[in-house]
């Protein structure tokens, strides 16, 4: 998970400014954001960057929930639940790029994916996983 750190941070930031450098991304369009260099109007994208953060945080301490102390794993679910949700203003408040979210989005989907799969008893088997 920290090596992807570096991979994602690099894309998030050269997103940010890709508008400044490549004329097309201003004139791309995803659903109601018709330019994704700007910011999304109705901020639905960092609230949905935010829940994408938070169902991969809670699929990866559901799939270790058995190696978790219960009373941790409440409080570890309470923590991530609140930082997620007290993160959505601070991001409303950058103003980054809607591509940029919309990056964070799909990464998150994908991180949760791979979580979910490697975490399957089948795949775990097959690919020898303890």
């Amino acid at each position: 998970a920290f090596a992807q750190a570096p991979v994602f941070l690099s894309i998030f930031f050269g997103i940010k400014d890709l508008g400044n450098y490549q004329p097309s991304f201003t004139t791309e369009t995803f659903l109601w954001i018709h330019d994704l260099s700007s910011i999304d109007p109705y901020h639905a994208l960092p609230v949905a960057a935010m829940l994408s953060l938070l169902a991969v945080l809670e699929t990866n301490l559901k799939a270790r929930k058995t190696a978790v102390n219960p009373m941790q794993f409440k409080m570890q679910l309470g923590v991530q639940r609140i930082l997620c949700f007290s993160m959505i203003p601070m991001l409303i408040g950058l103003k980054y790029p809607a591509g940029v979210y919309l990056y964070w989005i799909a990464n998150s989907m994908f991180a949760m994916f791979q979580t979910l799969l490697l975490n399957h008893p089948t795949v775990k088997r097959f690919l020898r996983l303890p």
